[in-house]
């Protein structure tokens, strides 16, 4: 349904749908332990949050990357992305 909504929303030119439809697919694949898929996709809507403006959207995809450093043992790199998700918020 993400792939799909995606693919609508962009035809719409709705950038902040688009944005959170990416980030609830890279969701999906984190908790399937596609995480480097996940993470590509976290930063690409990262990239467009953060491009357009999107305060909320950008922390928190912050917090989403942390959280996927933390279950993957990068802890330095996971303190590093939840605490600019807090500067973010």
């Amino acid at each position: 349904h993400y792939r799909r909504a995606r693919e609508r929303f962009a035809k719409a030119g709705d950038s902040e749908s688009y944005i959170a439809a990416t980030r609830g697919l890279a969701e999906v694949l984190a908790r399937q332990h596609r995480f480097d898929v996940a993470v590509d996709l976290y930063e690409q809507a990262l990239a467009g949050a953060a491009g357009g403006g999107h305060a909320v959207l950008t922390a928190a995809i912050e917090g989403d990357l942390g959280t996927i450093a933390m279950w993957r043992g990068r802890f330095d790199l996971a303190l590093q992305r939840l605490e600019c998700s807090r500067q973010q918020y």
